[in-house]
């Protein structure tokens, strides 16, 4: 049966336990390389993440894991560790696993590579968690499902890249299952604009907004010129009933409608009125 395409991800120790060295210690530097590493994989999306809650022991960190995840295939867990030694002078990157000769070592190769072809840290190869100087690794072997545990470096010794080691651990996980980070294609860039042609372009835009604005000021000066020879018939017309009332009232037993032959009807109706 295949393994699901899933990683547990755990940061080692607990604060104040574990490497110290470079100004930090060991649960600081491992948390803060596991979140790294969970945006790489959730931005991927290819990959499954659970992570156990931080600052838990081994031992509860193990329960966490085996409370939600019962088959071996249900995953691989991996449990981020610093390196620390007596000789300040150790370097390099590790990575422990199960028995050998099993799908456990298969993996641990598949991931191992990456960290260190990544990392840039000195190759200082898989061993088995029987080998381990504390007798085994209890991540290793209590844990329900294909458990890996990666030692990222010496704290005193090596670079604290965590960016690095995250982008190493995010390549190794996708490596187990045969996968490789995705190609983030560059955006196109624009389509060279041929100026000549954009030159064109704006000239004939404009014509036609100058032809329509031409043709507005036509249509407003007829209509100036239209009011205002309609103003001039009007004060011609005023003057004229004018001079026709001072004459009606100059000559009040004359037919105001024989005063001036070919007035208007509104004239003479005027003369009328005021008679």
């Amino acid at each position: 049966m295949a393994i699901k395409r899933r990683v547990i991800l755990s940061a080692g120790h607990a604060p104040g336990t574990g490497s110290v060295g470079g100004g930090s210690d060991e649960y600081t530097q491992t948390t803060d390389i596991v979140n790294k590493t969970v945006n790489l994989l959730k931005k991927d999306g290819r990959i499954t993440v659970s992570v156990v809650p931080p600052a838990l022991e081994v031992v509860d960190a193990v329960h966490w894991v085996n409370a939600k995840f019962k088959n071996i295939n249900d995953g691989v867990a991996i449990e981020v560790h610093k390196n620390n030694f007596w000789n300040r002078f150790a370097k390099g990157l590790e990575t422990w696993y199960g028995d050998p000769e099993t799908t456990s070592e298969v993996i641990a190769k598949k991931l191992h590579t990456k960290l260190v072809s990544i990392s840039g840290l000195k190759d200082r190869g898989i061993k088995t968690y029987t080998k381990a100087p504390e007798g085994g690794l209890m991540w290793i072997s209590q844990t329900n499902t294909w458990a890996l545990l990666p030692e990222m470096g010496f704290m005193k010794s090596d670079h604290m890249n965590n960016a690095l080691y995250a982008k190493a651990l995010y390549t190794g996980i996708l490596n187990i299952w045969g996968l490789k980070p995705k190609v983030v294609k560059p955006p196109k860039p624009p389509a060279p604009v041929d100026p000549c042609k954009a030159e064109k372009a704006t000239s004939a835009k404009l014509r036609g907004v100058n032809k329509v604005l031409t043709k507005n000021l036509e249509e407003l000066t007829n209509s100036y010129d239209k009011s205002q020879k309609k103003l001039v018939e009007t004060e011609t017309k005023l003057n004229f009933a004018n001079i026709m009332l001072i004459e009606c009232q100059s000559k009040p037993t004359q037919n105001p409608c024989e005063v001036v032959r070919g007035m208007s009807w509104y004239d003479m109706f005027k003369c009328k009125i005021r008679r």
